[in-house]
């Protein structure tokens, strides 16, 4: 029976991968870079390092990352100053659900931890989950299983008892590696068939997780 829920952040609680993106194609023209989705899409999911090292890989040794990421993390902040967190369907209800309920909660998100304190922020959500396990706080990111390992231990809960929720490949993978029940909320990235065989299930949102749980809850089998 499940008992935590652990959370990716960007793309699948706010939508913030769809502003990344605007941001990196954005920094991309005034810095005079061929950034392409396949590049963006390649590192959703990644932590801080392996996002460096992939785009380092990708333009060369004498590519400037430090320059392009100002762009990028100034077009962001500028955004979410102006507009505001925009938080994904269906999670405020979710979230009223699983106190109601008394799941354990937790984000395990491949951004810092300063971003991540200060996106939950920007939502009202800072007091809302128990645990929080960031990309800078691990040595291995998605699509490895540490950051989810991590999460669950910090709950205190065994793999088997937590559903992960996710919208990346490196997410699914990740999770799937740690063994653990995931859904897939898809967000930029469409499921393919390895990632739908290895999630229990694909949402249209958020808020179609909690039929999910409700099956787990009356011990029918959820997943499909």
């Amino acid at each position: 029976m499940i008992k935590a829920v652990i959370f990716d952040m960007d793309g699948l609680m706010f939508d913030t991968e769809a502003l990344a993106k605007k941001g990196w194609l954005i920094a991309g023209r005034e810095l005079n870079l061929p950034i392409t989705d396949e590049l963006v899409y390649r590192v959703i999911g990644m932590n801080a390092a392996s996002v460096r090292k992939t785009c380092m890989d990708y333009f060369g040794p004498n590519f400037d990352y430090d320059a392009f990421r100002g762009a990028v993390s100034g077009y962001m902040k500028k955004s979410l100053d102006e507009d505001g967190m925009p938080v994904k369907r269906g999670l405020p209800e979710l979230l009223d659900y699983l106190k109601e309920n008394r799941y354990q909660t937790a984000v395990a998100s491949s951004s810092s931890r300063a971003t991540v304190e200060d996106y939950l922020r920007r939502a009202g959500m800072e007091k809302t989950f128990s645990a929080l396990v960031c990309g800078d706080m691990i040595t291995r990111g998605k699509p490895e299983p540490d950051i989810f390992l991590k999460a669950a231990e910090e709950l205190g809960a065994a793999p088997e008892d937590c559903l992960i929720l996710e919208d990346s490949a490196n997410g699914i993978r990740a999770a799937h590696a740690a063994g653990m029940r995931v859904i897939m909320v898809p967000d930029l990235i469409e499921p393919t068939a390895d990632l739908r065989a290895m999630a229990s299930k694909v949402c249209g949102s958020l808020h179609d997780v909690i039929p999910f749980l409700e099956d787990d809850r009356k011990g029918e089998r959820p997943d499909g």
